[in-house]
């Protein structure tokens, strides 16, 4: 309806306006179905929101989310006691300890907490100045 309502008042001819919604209403229901499936169903504006905190979670989806990243955590344990494939074994890289993924989702976890903090106080500029000068980067 957007589409011909649009075409039909920008060119004044009905017609016109009714074979732009011939072609923009299947194209909107394929990008709508196409996303759909992509995110399974929830959408992106709930979980970007949620992701970013802006958005508060009920109990249970919030005791959900914590019992599937303890069982994530307890995977990762787990296989970082296993040793390297051969293939990987020559690369010279190491699997983080339990303890060192704990560390640095923490401190991205504050980075990210105080960079939405000092965006929300003054600005996208302002909070990763303010991140730089936290990790001793300096300036531009």
């Amino acid at each position: 309806m957007a589409g011909y309502a649009l075409t039909a008042i920008h060119t004044g001819s009905r017609p016109r306006g009714a074979g732009a919604a011939l072609v923009a209403a299947p194209a909107a229901a394929a990008a709508h179905t196409g996303l759909d499936w992509a995110t399974q169903g929830r959408g992106v504006l709930r979980p970007t929101l949620e992701r970013i905190g802006l958005l508060d979670l009920d109990a249970e989806t919030r005791a959900a989310k914590e019992a599937a990243a303890t069982a994530a955590h307890a995977a990762a344990v787990e296989a970082a006691g296993q040793p390297l494939p051969w293939y990987l074994s020559w690369l010279p890289m190491r699997r983080l300890t339990p303890d060192e993924v704990v560390a640095h989702r923490a401190r991205k976890g504050a980075e990210f907490r105080a960079a939405r903090d000092a965006a929300a106080a003054g600005g996208l500029w302002a909070a990763v100045e303010k991140a730089r000068d936290e990790r001793g980067e300096g300036g531009r």
